[in-house]
């Protein structure tokens, strides 16, 4: 159970029972784990290939939002061609009608075009980011102890808790052992904190 942590300006990165992870670089990470607030986990890609935890209090579409940010290249915009074909689909007479060149939007009543859209966007999640496909994203709830909630707040404060811990080491170390992080991860947590704050 490692969690080797890699930093980069807007996330952290860490491995916890071999599975990499990364969770934004957000200051709500440790006042989640204060506070006792459960984690968003999210995974994205058709076997789960990237994991983020988003550990800021918020709604699962508010959260699916920040999750998305974090792996941007599993969402995209639906193709012109995907409408294309629904309308072909839904309504082959009006769209027979059609010459060379026509817009699938134009030969159709807005009801029929909204009936498209709900067709192309079936199976689909939306976000700010893009689209992605249902099946290729999987949410779950973390809530404390847990063993690999413990680790992504260990990793966040093993890069960031210089700046974002002002709390003495017994209640950094009550903290922790509350959200689940073993011995050896609060002594981790402890030694890569400045000495003035103890």
């Amino acid at each position: 159970m490692s969690a080797d942590t890699e930093e980069d300006e807007d996330r952290v990165e860490f491995t916890h029972d071999g599975q990499s992870y990364l969770t934004p670089d957000s200051a709500w990470t440790w006042g989640a784990a204060q506070d006792g607030d459960a984690a968003w986990l999210f995974w994205f890609g058709a076997v789960g290939s990237t994991a983020v935890l988003i550990y800021e209090k918020m709604d699962l579409a508010d959260a699916l939002e920040a999750a998305a940010e974090e792996a941007p290249d599993y969402f995209y915009e639906i193709e012109d061609d995907v409408y294309q074909e629904a309308a072909q689909d839904l309504y082959p007479e009006e769209m027979a009608k059609a010459e060379e060149g026509d817009d699938w939007s134009d030969m159709l009543s807005p009801g029929e075009r909204d009936a498209v859209r709900e067709q192309a966007e079936m199976d689909m999640t939306y976000t700010e980011t893009g689209w992605i496909p249902s099946w290729e994203w999987g949410v779950q709830e973390i809530e404390p102890p847990n063993a690999l909630y413990a680790a992504g707040v260990v990793a966040y404060l093993t890069s960031h808790g210089a700046d974002v811990v002002d709390e003495s080491n017994e209640e950094v170390e009550e903290t922790l052992t509350g959200i689940g992080a073993t011995a050896a991860q609060v002594k981790k947590v402890i030694a890569a904190l400045p000495d003035e704050k103890w």
